[in-house]
């Protein structure tokens, strides 16, 4: 039998008014600052012959990936000519390696910099290498 009775309505509802004017159950007035890292997992799976584990994530903060392109293999000589016009639109980028990270993307900063200079505008300083040593693994 159910409990929301008209009977039962008015204590519901002074309650709620209750809970309400409690000082406990405000929210908070101020929050936290959000760990650059975090993220959403999806879905994670583990491959049981191998034990390799991989997620699949939602980075909670936006950002930008810098990725080198990478070209499309030859196609075999027996290819039609449709896969091989698939095969000239397919787009691939593999991340950068550490090394590459720390030689590109300085250089990259930099060519943005002097565009926006040249743009007329004006920004506060990068501290992309202060986030970069704060990461976790």
């Amino acid at each position: 039998e159910s409990s929301l009775k008209p009977e039962n309505m008015d204590e519901l509802l002074e309650s709620m008014k209750a809970d309400l004017d409690n000082k406990d159950n405000q929210p908070p007035s101020e929050f936290e600052e959000l760990d650059p890292n975090a993220s959403l997992k999806l879905i994670s799976y583990t491959f049981p012959k191998s034990g390799n584990s991989y997620n699949l994530v939602k980075p909670l903060l936006p950002y930008t990936i810098v990725g080198r392109y990478v070209k499309p293999p030859p196609l075999a000589d027996n290819d039609d000519d449709e896969e091989e016009e698939e095969n000239k639109e397919m787009l691939q980028f593999d991340l950068l390696t550490k090394e590459e990270e720390a030689i590109i993307i300085p250089r990259l900063e930099e060519l943005c910099k002097e565009d926006l200079k040249k743009a007329g505008l004006k920004f506060a300083p990068s501290n992309y290498n202060n986030r970069a040593n704060k990461s976790t693994p």
